[in-house]
């Protein structure tokens, strides 16, 4: 995982950082807007071969916004227990 520092006026990116999975990457950017309050924006973005043999990218965003940010925490550390237990049943050694 890569973690940046960014102060940039044009994308309101204040802090970013990155994780490279095989063909995907997941970019995680703070961002601030107008009115100062921070968002979190989620994006995955895929690399394929389109029909001409060109290498593009699809790419797929979620915004988070900050009124929501604790409700989604929850949520996801919800979820990251649930796999974790349940991958832990399913593995052959466990």
């Amino acid at each position: 995982m890569t973690q940046t520092h960014e102060n940039n006026e044009t994308d309101r990116r204040v802090y970013t950082s990155l994780l490279r999975a095989g063909q995907r990457t997941y970019f995680f950017d703070v961002k601030v807007n107008r009115n100062k309050h921070h968002y979190l924006v989620i994006t995955e973005s895929k690399k394929r071969i389109d029909s001409e043999g060109r290498q593009v990218f699809d790419k797929y965003k979620i915004h988070l916004y900050h009124e929501n940010f604790d409700a989604f925490s929850e949520l996801l550390k919800e979820m990251g227990t649930f796999l974790q237990v349940n991958n832990q049943e399913q593995s052959p050694e466990g």
